[in-house]
């Protein structure tokens, strides 16, 4: 039987160019934050880890009483890196992988993260991420052994650094999901979307 893969999604940050908390964001009656972890779960059957640290206590609200590990990064003002280290400090040793995610992102599907899991279990031990213009970056799964590694990593930098460095292959192809929300500009262009 194959290991399952583990899903992490990364929402320590305090959303400082959006200027309020964009994990609390609604589409769809679901918060971004509750829209990540539920199609984690759908794609992995695994109830996921999600990294919180800013406004910590508002993610209970947020996740609607959704099925997840919580886990706090005191250091989260320090960068993503922290938040990308915790994760990978709290991989169990009974999956394959860890599928790294944010919430911001909130047109990355279930098929995406299908994808990147069909590619991840042909050669479990390469990481695979998602394909960018400039190189790879999240949603990407990390094999569990390089873990331990991975729970080193620190500083601003998030996984794409790191993915980079590692040799990580290319093979999934966002499209127009690779759109993040950073401003209050980009939510406005995100929910005038046809």
């Amino acid at each position: 039987m194959t290991k399952p893969v583990l899903g992490a999604v990364l929402a320590a940050g305090e959303s400082v160019r959006f200027g309020s908390p964009k994990q609390a964001l609604t589409i769809d009656g679901d918060t971004l934050l509750a829209r990540a972890v539920k199609r984690l779960t759908a794609a992995t059957g695994e109830a996921p880890l999600v990294v919180i640290g800013a406004r910590a206590d508002a993610a209970q609200e947020w996740l609607d009483g959704l099925a997840c590990v919580l886990a706090v990064n005191p250091r989260w003002r320090d960068g993503m890196g922290t938040s990308l280290a915790l994760a990978a400090s709290l991989v169990p040793s009974r999956v394959a992988g860890l599928l790294v995610t944010v919430a911001d992102m909130p047109d990355i599907s279930v098929n995406h993260y299908r994808g990147l899991i069909e590619a991840f279990q042909t050669s479990p031990t390469t990481a695979v991420a998602a394909a960018y213009p400039n190189g790879v970056g999240v949603p990407a799964i990390i094999p569990a052994a390089d873990c331990p590694e991975l729970a080193k990593h620190d500083g601003q930098s998030g996984a794409r650094q790191w993915l980079r460095r590692c040799g990580a292959q290319a093979v999934v192809e966002l499209g127009d999901a690779a759109r993040d929300i950073d401003t209050p500009q980009d939510w406005a262009s995100f929910v005038k979307r046809p």
